[in-house]
């Protein structure tokens, strides 16, 4: 992936002015590996552009049609990566006004923007890095600066650029959140879901539920455990990145009944769901989506004569404390349930 252009502008929002900066030959390094970490960034949700004619589309694809001018300089493509930061800037005052009552204010940050390509394709990288505190050790003032840990990041939005019969056409766009902010990609990037948030709250529980059934008759405990735990963290967090949630929910899990083996292969697979089952890695849970998918029977004994049924969603610590599973002195394993 080469790097045709790229800008940084600090977006101010308490002074509502926006600041080009150059970047300096020691920066250089920073920026490139921050351009390359959020390009091959696979935790997105897929939109597409409200129309092709919407302001920032337009500006991509002139900086674009500069590019392929023979004159393409960048003082001659500036005005347009200004013109980008600025509505920024608008959108971000007026997401400020909406949220002033909750006492949230927006982070001060830079605006980073680049133009890709690979194999004659374009792709256009906007970024806004939230600046963080720090002591210069100099004269041990509070200042605010880059992150330095370039996983710390934000707000991302990476244009799939084509060009065809001389006109350029912005196909999807790969948008990572830190959280929920609408205003990124609604207003300020005007764009639309590729999926919504129904379909990916429905289409990722269902995998998830099917992925875990395969474990329910060798380690029925474990399946009520993890499954309750997802029900739960579907319906409380609105913001879902997938791979946070299956870092909270598993890896910090011990299984009970399940081997070692059969528990990585598990992790493995649930990784694995957003690609192989066709939902995004980032969306807003839908709570009543996962309410009519609470309701589940166990059957605990071969016969099927015997049922456990949960009716709803119980927090895991309780879970804990009321079902556990025991080992008799027989050496058979029982489920224990707490009257």
């Amino acid at each position: 992936m080469q790097v045709l252009y790229k800008s940084i502008h600090i977006v101010n929002l308490e002074n509502k002015r926006v600041d080009k900066k150059d970047i300096p030959d020691d920066f250089n390094q920073y920026i490139e590996g921050l351009i390359s970490y959020i390009s091959n960034n696979k935790t997105v949700r897929n939109f597409k552009p409200r129309s092709q004619n919407t302001e920032v589309v337009n500006l991509v694809k002139e900086i674009i049609h500069g590019t392929l001018s023979e004159k393409a300089i960048l003082e001659r493509l500036g005005p347009n990566f200004n013109a980008i930061a600025n509505r920024l800037l608008r959108e971000e005052e007026e997401a400020q006004e909406k949220i002033n009552r909750l006492n949230r204010k927006i982070k001060k940050g830079s605006l980073v923007q680049a133009l890709l390509t690979q194999e004659e394709e374009f792709s256009y990288l906007i970024a806004k890095v939230d600046h963080s505190e720090f002591i210069d050790e100099m004269d041990f003032t509070l200042k605010n600066g880059f992150p330095n840990d370039e996983r710390n990041i934000w707000k991302t939005c990476v244009f799939n650029c084509s060009v065809e019969e001389d006109a350029i056409v912005i196909g999807t766009a790969n948008v990572f959140l830190n959280g929920t902010a609408n205003y990124w990609h609604h207003g300020f990037l005007e764009l639309v879901e590729m999926m919504s948030d129904e379909a990916n709250t429905v289409n990722a529980f269902t995998a998830i539920d099917r992925r875990l059934g395969k474990i329910k008759s060798k380690a029925p405990y474990d399946y009520i455990t993890l499954r309750n735990s997802f029900v739960g963290y579907l319906r409380k967090s609105q913001h879902i990145d997938y791979k946070v949630m299956i870092d909270t929910i598993v890896s910090r899990y011990q299984p009970i009944d399940l081997a070692e083996k059969d528990f990585q292969k598990l992790q493995k697979d649930l990784y694995e769901l957003p690609e192989k089952k066709n939902f995004d890695y980032q969306f807003n849970s839908v709570p009543s989506e996962v309410k009519a998918k609470i309701k589940k029977i166990y059957k605990v004994y071969d016969n099927g004569n015997i049922e456990l049924k949960i009716n709803g969603y119980i927090d895991d610590e309780e879970l804990h404390k009321i079902i556990k599973s025991v080992e008799g002195k027989d050496g058979i394993r029982y489920i224990q349930i707490r009257t």
